[in-house]
This record gives structure tokens, sequence and C-alpha cells, in this order.
């Protein structure tokens, strides 16, 4: 790589990333600064890396798909953090945001893109007993968590056997799979009847609204896992009548933003499986 201008230069390096809702044209500087270029050579910002080049290409594959790191992305992973009390509105926020991660993967986007990008999804998780300081993490996102990689897994493991739609595009991807597996479908489903029980009965008058949408995620996930370990056609039509109950609350009740909690950004973890 070849730096030209300084000038050039230090007006890449003073290219804001940051979304203010305006766009920049950077036509003319893009002239000046290949005009003298010789075959083979680039013009590129301090602190512009090959890693960022490569996964700033589009090839259809997540590895090299998931854009630069920005300053904004680079805050949102500092602001992780698992052990973060979370409220009732704040998990619901977590699921609903898994819920379209999930469904998004079923539309053949890969994992990494999709539900990897839930931190909640990916970490290690303690359950312990049912005594916690955190219970709207542990007793109400994380059956969901689970309850939704076990649907994962089921849907996983067809794809695995091949039983797809001839038109159907799966990106298995390098990432391998992580769907809870050391518990079982009736493990998933003693935790969201645990969730259950304890949104039944707790929950005051401000959260109201987010219980409601969090015991209809709940009664879904139910009724697909059910649907995909039994073949349950009455499961899925009860799963629908559910989603649609939560769907009808979302532009009133989105809850509250965990930020840090998804990372977009998540395939740079996983450039060792190239």
């Amino acid at each position: 790589m070849a730096d030209r201008s300084d000038a050039v230069c230090d007006e890449l390096a003073g290219l804001s990333l940051a979304d203010n809702g305006s766009w920049l044209d950077i036509t003319r500087l893009v002239d000046r600064a290949t005009g003298d270029l010789a075959s083979g050579e680039t013009v590129r910002a301090p602190g512009f890396t090959l890693f960022d080049a490569m996964t700033s290409i589009e090839v259809m594959d997540a590895r090299l798909d998931m854009g630069m790191l920005s300053a904004d992305d680079a805050r949102a992973i500092a602001d992780w953090d698992f052990g973060r009390v979370l409220t009732l509105r704040q998990a619901l926020w977590v699921a609903l945001r898994l819920l379209r991660c999930e469904m998004t993967w079923h539309m053949s986007a890969s994992l990494v893109q999709t539900l990897y990008t839930c931190n909640y999804f990916t970490c290690e998780y303690d359950s312990g007993g049912r005594e916690t300081s955190n219970p709207a993490r542990d007793l109400v996102l994380y059956p969901l968590v689970v309850a939704t990689g076990a649907c994962a897994r089921r849907v996983w493991d067809e794809y695995a056997r091949e039983n797809l739609f001839s038109d159907e595009d799966v990106q298995f991807g390098a990432a391998p799979p992580r769907f809870f597996d050391e518990c079982s479908a009736r493990d998933a489903e003693r935790l969201l009847d645990r969730a259950q029980a304890h949104l039944q009965q707790h929950g005051n008058e401000q959260d109201r609204a987010a219980v409601q949408s969090l015991l209809a995620l709940v009664a879904a996930r139910r009724h697909w896992l059910r649907a995909l370990v039994l073949l349950d056609a009455r499961s899925v039509d009860a799963a629908a009548r559910e989603l649609d109950a939560v769907r009808l609350a979302w532009p009133a009740d989105a809850g509250d933003a965990v930020r840090g909690a998804f990372d977009r950004k998540c395939m740079r973890r996983y450039a060792s499986a190239a």
C-alpha cells in the first residue's frame, strides 16, 4: 500500500464515521487521491488496516462482510457487561431483538450475522439455583435464550440433514454451532415454566406492558419448541397467535435498550475460523 499526498491522507483521516444524517460527497477527494496511483497501489487513512479493508468487501461470506470497526462499535463492545442487573423492560428489549435475529437467520443469513450478535446468546451462563440478584436476566431472559437455542438446534439439524427446499440458501459458515446443547428440550421447557411463574408473580404497574409482552414471548417460544419437537401443527398456530399479541405491543412498548448486548461486528472474534 502506498500513502500519497499528505494532505489527502489528512483529509481522509478527518472524515467522521458518525451517523449525523447527512451524506458526504468525496468524489473530488477520491479523484485527487487516485490520480497518480500505479496499478496495485491504494490510499488509506491512518488506522485503516488490511483486516478492515477485507471486511469491507461484500463477497457473500460473513467472514468478509462485517465492515470496519467504527468508534461507536468499539464503545458498544466496551459497554458490554454480563453482570449488569437488568430490568424487565431491558430483558424485553433483548428478547425482542434476539427474536428478530432468529427470524433473519431463518431467512438464510449466517449465525454470526444474526443469533451470534447477541452476547447473551454466546456467553457462558451459570444459571445456579433459584436465588439470584439479577432475576430479569436469570429467571426471564436466560430461559428465553436457552429455549431459542433449543429451537435453533432442531432447525440446524434439519439443515445438516439437507432437508431443504430446492431454492433454499443456507449459510453454515465456519463458526461452530452453539445452541446450549447441555440443556434438553424438556430442560428448556422447564425453564420457560419458571419464567412464566416469575412473571406472573412479579412486576409493578409500570412494568405491566413489559410483563404481558414477555409472557406472550414465553408462550410463543414454548409452542414453537413443541412444534419442532413434536411436529405439531396446532403448536405452530398457537405460537403464531402469541407472536401476534407481541407484535401488536411493539409500537407501544419495545423495552429499554441494553448497550453492548449486541455486537454487530462479532465476526471479528471468529476471524481464526477463516
